[in-house]
């Protein structure tokens, strides 16, 4: 494979890249707004679930590997856009953004369509959420479609060390929750390294205080227990890290800390590190080795999704028929996924733990995800960056300010 061609503006001066930049990102809104009228349609045929998708988010998710959030979102606008002519104007005219458009279609009708792609021009995203709330009552049927949409999600971020959490709730479980982290974070000892701690700090420690609290009367070891798998070297060396099922990653220090006041798994492996499983003793996995499959797993093993919870064990070979309760014959999947398998007589290919192959009965293959750029697609774009599309992209001499004290030379 060729290696890709550096793309480089040295030399273009800065009015030429402020306006391409501005051209460009008109360029992704005409592109997208194409892509949720093609979402919407496809939709309304519910052509989704033949790909293992339960809606367009799911779809999204899978084929364009966004993330659950970003997709849902992405199918919002997508199907709100079909009855509102002028926001979706506006967006393909690159005059409101990707953010803006989403914060409007929440809340936007028919009626307040031509007005809010209006305000959008000029105003910021929570400014819109306040007007376009202004111009609209709350109706049993939207309070339905809030509860039907209610989210919780998170992702680890910088390599394990960091957690994201985003949601979205209903107004009564909002009022709940905020009041509840208000309460606890008012509670809290002042601890910063500098002596203060700022409301949004206190608001994240106080949300965990009211997990740890809530799990610390859990009585079930299964749902209840912290599971950090490091080695034994690490603990008494210092050196190296250790990993949650869930991608958290902690260092020896904390490890040393955490197994003071933490129950302890053993996971039993045979010499080849596969743990050991039942065999034909036992139908259904036990939570051992559930928390096993979930190990190696992480998440639903159908291309694409992702899902992590409620992750159900999948016998390739179902049990009745001779299969085996071990690691080396299962695989995990959500519960969606795992009744597509077994209703849609889907084959799958490849070792479980390994890189998996999903085909249905008709010999055609499930995939996540979709084809690079194709090289003519590619050709044309180029061809129109270099061409009369941006104009302005020629290379032109011009001078530089300099910065004199609290003002700036351009002379």
């Amino acid at each position: 494979m060729d290696e890709p061609e550096s793309i480089s503006y040295v030399g273009h001066s800065r009015s030429a890249l402020v306006h391409a930049i501005g051209q460009l990102n008109g360029v992704c809104n005409a592109a997208l707004r194409h892509i949720f009228a093609m979402v919407a349609e496809l939709s309304r045929r519910e052509a989704f679930y033949e790909d293992g998708a339960k809606d367009a988010a799911s779809w999204l998710e899978m084929r364009l590997g966004l993330s659950y959030g970003t997709a849902a979102r992405w199918a919002e606008i997508a199907l709100a856009l079909e009855t509102l002519p002028k926001l979706a104007a506006a967006f393909e005219s690159g005059t409101i953004s990707l953010d803006k458009l989403g914060a409007c279609v929440r809340f936007a009708t028919p009626e307040t369509d031509a007005f809010l792609a209006e305000e959008a021009k000029t105003s910021s995203a929570t400014q819109l959420e306040r007007a376009a709330r202004r111009h609209r009552n709350i109706t049993p049927q939207t309070e339905a479609e809030a509860h039907r949409t209610r989210a919780l999600g998170w992702n680890w971020t910088n390599g394990g060390a960091a957690l994201n959490v985003w949601g979205r709730l209903t107004a009564e479980q909002g009022a709940t929750f905020t009041k509840a982290i208000d309460r606890i974070a008012d509670s809290l000892p002042v601890d910063d390294l500098d002596g203060t701690m700022v409301r949004d700090k206190r608001r994240a420690d106080a949300l965990v205080r009211l997990a740890g609290a809530h799990i610390a009367t859990d009585q079930d070891p299964d749902r209840a227990t912290v599971i950090v798998h490091t080695e034994l070297e690490t603990l008494r060396s210092g050196v190296g890290v250790g990993e949650t099922e869930d991608g958290a990653v902690f260092s020896s220090d904390v490890m040393r800390r955490l197994v003071c006041d933490s129950r302890i798994q053993l996971l039993i492996e045979d010499a080849d590190g596969t743990p050991l499983g039942y065999g034909r003793t036992r139908r259904t996995a036990p939570p051992s080795l559930r928390r096993v499959l979930k190990e190696r797993d992480r998440v639903c093993c159908w291309p694409g999704c992702g899902r992590s919870d409620f992750l159900q064990s999948h016998h390739r070979t179902e049990w009745p028929d001779g299969g085996r309760t071990d690691a080396s014959e299962m695989e995990m999947f959500c519960p969606l996924h795992h009744a597509y398998i077994h209703d849609h007589d889907i084959r799958i290919q490849g070792a479980p733990g390994g890189e998996l192959r999903f085909f249905r009965p008709d010999g055609s293959e499930i995939v996540a995800g979709l084809p690079p750029l194709e090289p003519e697609v590619k050709e044309w774009f180029d061809a129109r960056m270099s061409g009369p599309l941006i104009p302005v992209l020629e290379p032109v001499e011009e001078r530089v300010p300099v910065r004199v004290g609290a003002a700036w030379d351009t002379s």
